[in-house]
Protein backbone atom coordinates (compact mmCIF):
# COMPACT_ATOMS: atom_id res chain seq x y z
CA UNK A 1 0.00 0.00 0.00
CA UNK A 2 1.35 3.43 -0.87
CA UNK A 3 1.30 6.16 1.56
CA UNK A 4 2.30 9.89 2.24
CA UNK A 5 3.89 8.86 5.71
CA UNK A 6 4.06 6.22 7.59
CA UNK A 7 5.52 4.87 10.98
CA UNK A 8 6.89 2.01 8.82
CA UNK A 9 10.20 2.50 7.51
CA UNK A 10 9.65 0.11 4.08
CA UNK A 11 6.37 1.47 3.30
CA UNK A 12 5.97 2.77 -0.39
CA UNK A 13 5.83 6.46 -0.32
CA UNK A 14 4.65 9.11 -2.71
CA UNK A 15 5.23 12.64 -2.00
CA UNK A 16 2.56 14.38 -0.54
CA UNK A 17 -0.72 16.02 -1.79
CA UNK A 18 0.42 19.55 -1.00
CA UNK A 19 3.60 19.08 -2.89
CA UNK A 20 1.80 17.76 -6.07
CA UNK A 21 -0.75 20.68 -5.89
CA UNK A 22 1.98 23.56 -5.22
CA UNK A 23 4.40 22.29 -8.20
CA UNK A 24 7.23 20.59 -5.91
CA UNK A 25 6.78 23.87 -3.43
CA UNK A 26 7.95 25.74 -6.79
CA UNK A 27 6.65 29.04 -5.33
CA UNK A 28 8.23 28.96 -1.86
CA UNK A 29 11.59 27.44 -3.43
CA UNK A 30 11.70 30.51 -5.80
CA UNK A 31 11.15 33.03 -2.96
CA UNK A 32 13.35 30.87 -0.88
CA UNK A 33 16.06 31.25 -3.62
CA UNK A 34 15.69 34.96 -3.81
CA UNK A 35 15.64 35.68 -0.09
CA UNK A 36 18.72 38.08 0.74
CA UNK A 37 17.66 39.03 3.97
CA UNK A 38 20.09 38.63 7.07
CA UNK A 39 19.06 35.46 9.12
CA UNK A 40 18.30 35.84 12.40
CA UNK A 41 20.63 33.44 15.54
CA UNK A 42 17.27 32.14 16.56
CA UNK A 43 15.61 28.89 16.72
CA UNK A 44 12.06 28.87 15.40
CA UNK A 45 9.39 26.62 15.06
CA UNK A 46 5.88 27.18 14.65
CA UNK A 47 2.71 24.51 14.92
CA UNK A 48 -0.21 23.32 16.33
CA UNK A 49 -0.63 21.70 19.51
CA UNK A 50 -1.39 17.96 17.58
CA UNK A 51 0.25 14.09 18.19
CA UNK A 52 -1.21 11.26 19.73
CA UNK A 53 -2.19 10.64 23.88
CA UNK A 54 -2.06 7.87 25.79
CA UNK A 55 -4.75 7.31 27.79
CA UNK A 56 -4.95 9.51 31.11
CA UNK A 57 -2.26 11.67 29.77
CA UNK A 58 -2.72 15.62 29.42
CA UNK A 59 -2.10 17.63 26.47
CA UNK A 60 0.83 19.64 28.23
CA UNK A 61 2.68 15.87 27.68
CA UNK A 62 2.28 16.20 23.83
CA UNK A 63 5.97 16.95 22.02
CA UNK A 64 5.12 20.45 20.81
CA UNK A 65 3.88 21.38 24.09
CA UNK A 66 6.46 20.32 25.94
CA UNK A 67 8.99 22.43 23.45
CA UNK A 68 7.51 25.23 23.36
CA UNK A 69 7.12 24.97 27.36
CA UNK A 70 10.86 24.38 27.65
CA UNK A 71 11.72 27.07 25.59
CA UNK A 72 9.79 29.82 27.17
CA UNK A 73 12.30 31.31 29.12
CA UNK A 74 15.53 30.52 27.01
CA UNK A 75 17.15 33.29 24.84
CA UNK A 76 17.20 33.15 21.23
CA UNK A 77 13.97 30.80 20.68
CA UNK A 78 11.08 31.82 19.03
CA UNK A 79 9.06 29.06 19.76
CA UNK A 80 5.26 28.84 19.57
CA UNK A 81 1.53 26.95 18.98
CA UNK A 82 0.13 28.86 16.59
CA UNK A 83 -3.23 27.10 16.71
CA UNK A 84 -4.96 24.12 19.15
CA UNK A 85 -5.03 21.55 16.15
CA UNK A 86 -7.01 18.65 17.66
CA UNK A 87 -7.40 20.03 20.81
CA UNK A 88 -9.83 23.23 20.14
CA UNK A 89 -11.73 22.02 23.23
CA UNK A 90 -8.69 21.81 25.62
CA UNK A 91 -7.58 25.81 25.02
CA UNK A 92 -8.64 26.76 29.24
CA UNK A 93 -5.80 24.17 29.78
CA UNK A 94 -2.75 26.47 27.92
CA UNK A 95 -1.07 29.13 29.02
CA UNK A 96 -0.90 32.37 26.78
CA UNK A 97 2.39 32.42 26.95
CA UNK A 98 2.81 29.30 24.91
CA UNK A 99 0.66 30.59 22.02
CA UNK A 100 1.83 33.01 18.64
CA UNK A 101 0.16 34.19 15.75
CA UNK A 102 0.30 32.05 13.17
CA UNK A 103 3.16 32.81 10.28
CA UNK A 104 3.33 31.86 6.97
CA UNK A 105 5.90 29.45 5.57
CA UNK A 106 8.27 32.37 4.39
CA UNK A 107 8.67 33.09 7.85
CA UNK A 108 11.84 30.54 8.77
CA UNK A 109 14.03 32.11 6.30
CA UNK A 110 14.39 34.69 8.49
CA UNK A 111 15.62 32.32 10.89
CA UNK A 112 19.38 30.10 11.24
CA UNK A 113 18.19 27.28 13.02
CA UNK A 114 14.56 25.92 12.55
CA UNK A 115 12.79 22.91 14.10
CA UNK A 116 11.05 20.15 13.07
CA UNK A 117 8.74 17.98 14.73
CA UNK A 118 5.98 15.45 14.05
CA UNK A 119 2.52 15.70 15.38
CA UNK A 120 -0.71 13.47 14.21
CA UNK A 121 1.97 12.48 11.46
CA UNK A 122 4.59 14.04 9.30
CA UNK A 123 4.41 17.72 8.83
CA UNK A 124 4.30 17.08 5.26
CA UNK A 125 5.55 21.07 3.93
CA UNK A 126 7.23 21.66 6.91
CA UNK A 127 10.48 19.81 6.79
CA UNK A 128 10.64 20.07 3.42
CA UNK A 129 10.39 23.75 3.27
CA UNK A 130 13.17 23.81 6.02
CA UNK A 131 15.55 22.01 3.89
CA UNK A 132 15.32 24.69 1.24
CA UNK A 133 15.22 27.66 3.40
CA UNK A 134 19.29 27.33 3.47
CA UNK A 135 18.70 27.14 7.67
CA UNK A 136 19.94 24.50 10.15
CA UNK A 137 17.22 22.18 10.63
CA UNK A 138 16.94 20.09 13.82
CA UNK A 139 14.78 17.65 13.21
CA UNK A 140 13.18 16.57 17.23
CA UNK A 141 12.84 12.63 16.67
CA UNK A 142 9.63 11.60 18.59
CA UNK A 143 8.66 8.42 20.17
CA UNK A 144 6.47 7.79 16.92
CA UNK A 145 9.17 8.67 13.90
CA UNK A 146 6.39 9.53 10.53
CA UNK A 147 8.46 8.66 7.39
CA UNK A 148 8.17 10.27 3.90
CA UNK A 149 9.39 9.66 0.66
CA UNK A 150 12.89 11.35 1.03
CA UNK A 151 13.61 10.53 4.63
CA UNK A 152 16.39 8.17 3.37
CA UNK A 153 18.33 11.21 1.98
CA UNK A 154 18.53 12.70 5.33
CA UNK A 155 21.59 12.48 6.73
CA UNK A 156 22.83 13.50 10.41
CA UNK A 157 25.03 16.29 10.49
CA UNK A 158 24.90 16.67 6.83
CA UNK A 159 22.27 18.30 5.56
CA UNK A 160 20.09 17.47 8.58
CA UNK A 161 20.68 17.31 12.62
CA UNK A 162 18.79 14.91 14.55
CA UNK A 163 17.43 14.92 18.17
CA UNK A 164 16.09 12.94 20.61
CA UNK A 165 12.88 14.38 22.45
CA UNK A 166 14.39 14.15 25.63
CA UNK A 167 17.19 16.17 24.34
Amino acid sequence: IACFSSTNKSAIFLPDPIFFRSNSYSEFRNFAASYKGLKKDEVYWRGSLTGWLSEGQDIKSLERYKLVHKTLEKPRFDCKLSGMGNYKNQFSKIENTVLGDFEPQEKILEYQYLVDMDGNTASWPGLFTKLLSSGVVLKILSEKIWYQWYYHRLIDKNNILFFNSTD
